[in-house]
Order: structure tokens, then C-alpha cells, then sequence
């Protein structure tokens, strides 16, 4: 992960990435990693290259999309990656591995006896709730899992979630491949919209790195480009926007981190053993008694 090179066609908004291998994502642009994750498989799912997770579920709001997740798991369909490469970094793709790192593109099949992951509806939660769910009330939400008999001394289990936003269509391959940040030497005035010392003499004149991501068209404000930059409604940090035309002057900045918007969490992994059955037990009922104790901090769901 390190070493890739990471997926040039992912959307990057505003931020800075400081390197150009997986460990680098919208969300983890300084490329900091805790244990073996690998940033960008974490953040995008279902992910291009061959990884040792086995999916199990996915919990979704929008059931039209699980025939996509079921058919795209690496359970049931092969991944590929660059083998045998010569470059210092690794090509993420059949015509640089084989053209540049002078690799081979390998086919990974996937595991034999592997099914697709169960795909069903989420349970209804309020936006960051951390207690009981409304479906059953007095538990918490929760899937049931048969754990496989499949006896194992060193398993990990995960959790990830996805938050998606309405500010841009995730799934849109023209916002991931074509939406670039844009670095632009602009004309600002002390609201940060764009100016011209002729209209006002306190403007400075800066660097600017901003997403071209074009918030107005998405979301119907029907603005043209000149005004859409003017007035702020692009996709950026903390951007400054002028909600009236005929007041220039009248600025209102909006808490927006770009590196928040659409992302994904992950839960802190578990590692678990899977024991046979002792002999005296075989056929018996066995109960998995766990007590729900206090939670630490907000991001340990």
C-alpha cells in the first residue's frame, strides 16, 4: 500500500495530498496509518486490488445498489495487481504495470467457497446516535452473523461505515475523474470572494487552491462559472458565500471540511479466535454472554 501508486481518478477536492502512493486519500492527505490498514482500500469500497478481508454484510439505504455490491466483492470476483515490476512504486494498472514497471498483471481468484455478502436494509438510526435503535427498542442496532466453522487462532473483524452528502454525486464517474482541485491566482477581496482592485482597493492578490467542483449546477442554482466563483458556490474549505447578488458586500462562511464530506469510518478491529467444538459440548447449545459496558470516546463506536 505504501508503495502504490494510488488511484489518480479518485475525487481529491481541495485538499493537499502529500504523496502519490494508496496511503494517501481525500481523507488521509498527510498518508498517517494505524497498524497495516491501507488508507485508500479503507476509504472505497469495493476495492480494485487484492486485499485478506473476506466481506460478510452490507447494510445499505438503498437496496437498488446491492446487486452491485454482491457482484463486485472480491468474494466472487477476481481482483489483479502488478507483479515482477521494476519501477520503485507499484503500478495500480494493467497498462503501466506492463508498459512502465515492465510487471506482470496477475490475476488473484477469489477464495473457493465463497459466497457474496449478504446485502440487506439498514436498520433506521438519527444522524451520530450512539445508543438504542427505534425498530427494537431497549437493544442497539445490530446484524446477526454465523460465525463459520472454520477453526482459526488469529481473526480480525472490522466495521466500517459510509456517510454519503448531498453536496456532490459520489457516484457520478465525472466527479471522481474529472473534478480536480484547481490552482488559480485570484483577486480576493476580505470576504473571499473574487474581485478586482477596481471594485474594491483592500483586495490582495494570492494562490488559491480550490475544488472546481461545481456546487451551483448540482444543486440548481443555475449560475454561470464567472458568478459561481465569485460567489462561492464551489466545493471548498470553509468557503465564504454570497447568498445575494445585488449585496456584494454581504458574505456568510459555511463549516464545510472537505475531507468530511462523503467519507467513510472505521471501527476499531476486533481479533477473535475460532475454537472446535470440545467433544462434550458437540450438539449442546452455547451462549455468548457479553455485558454493554461504557464507551470511551465518540469515534470508539
Amino acid at each position: 500500500c505504501k508503495l502504490r501508486d494510488r488511484n489518480l481518478g479518485l475525487f481529491t477536492a481541495d485538499r493537499k495530498l502529500k504523496g502519490d502512493t494508496a496511503i494517501y486519500t481525500r481523507q488521509n492527505e498527510a498518508g498517517t496509518r494505524n497498524g497495516f490498514e491501507c488508507p485508500e482500500e479503507r476509504d472505497y469500497y469495493p476495492y480494485w486490488h487484492p486485499t485478506p478481508w473476506v466481506d460478510i454484510a452490507v447494510l445499505t439505504t438503498d437496496l437498488k445498489r446491492c446487486e452491485f455490491y454482491k457482484t463486485e466483492s472480491a468474494n466472487v470476483k477476481s481482483r489483479y495487481a502488478c507483479v515482477n515490476y521494476t519501477t520503485s512504486t507499484i503500478p495500480n494498472n494493467a497498462a503501466d504495470c506492463v508498459n512502465i514497471g515492465r510487471g506482470v498483471w496477475k490475476e488473484f481468484l477469489p477464495t473457493p467457497g465463497l459466497s457474496a455478502p449478504e446485502c440487506i436494509d439498514a436498520l433506521w438510526s438519527r444522524d451520530n446516535h450512539l445508543g438504542n435503535g427505534v425498530e427494537f427498542p431497549g437493544y442497539p442496532n445490530y446484524y446477526n452473523w454465523t460465525v463459520p466453522n472454520t477453526p482459526a487462532e488469529n481473526c480480525v473483524f472490522r466495521v466500517r461505515y459510509n456517510i454519503s452528502t448531498g453536496e456532490y454525486n459520489g457516484w457520478n464517474s465525472s466527479v471522481n475523474g474529472n473534478i480536480t482541485k484547481v490552482t488559480k491566482t485570484v483577486l480576493t477581496n476580505n470576504i473571499g470572494a473574487q474581485a478586482t482592485s477596481a471594485t474594491n482597493p483592500t483586495v490582495v492578490q494570492r494562490n488559491q487552491a480550490i475544488s472546481s467542483l461545481d456546487v451551483s449546477s448540482y444543486l440548481g442554482f443555475g449560475l454561470n462559472t464567472s458568478e459561481q466563483y465569485r460567489r462561492g458556490y464551489v466545493f471548498r474549505q470553509n468557503p465564504t458565500v454570497m447568498p445575494f447578488s445585488e449585496v456584494p458586500g454581504f458574505g456568510l462562511q459555511l463549516a464545510i471540511n472537505t475531507n468530511q464530506f462523503g467519507r467513510t469510518f472505521q471501527d476499531r478491529s476486533h481479533t477473535f479466535a475460532i475454537k472446535t467444538v470440545p467433544d462434550n459440548l458437540k450438539g449442546a447449545t452455547i451462549y455468548n454472554l457479553n455485558v454493554r459496558g461504557k464507551r470511551g470516546n465518540i469515534v470508539q463506536v
